[in-house]
């Protein structure tokens, strides 16, 4: 199986996270680390890409969820862009 890639894109108004490939119960962690890394960034606001994401099990949507309450924690925007053909 293919690993999680992980990159981040500085924009003006907001930190993209792009993820590509399965996001599992082995793989979820490691997005945790750079979300929290974009979180920082001077908007605070992030934009979760997981259109290259080719899995995504309940761990995958477990993390999204957690996405909500950090925006939501943070009082920063947050998007995230869904997997078009997955769900």
């Amino acid at each position: 199986m293919k690993e999680l890639e992980i990159t981040l894109q500085h924009l003006e108004s907001a930190v993209v996270l792009h993820a590509a490939g399965p996001v599992d119960s082995n793989t979820a962690e490691q997005l945790q680390e750079p979300l929290l890394r974009a979180a920082e960034g001077p908007t605070g606001a992030v934009e979760l890409d997981l259109a290259e994401v080719s899995y995504m099990s309940s761990a995958g949507l477990g993390f999204s969820a957690g996405c909500k309450g950090i925006a939501k924690t943070r009082r920063a925007p947050e998007t995230c862009k869904r997997p078009t053909s997955y769900l």
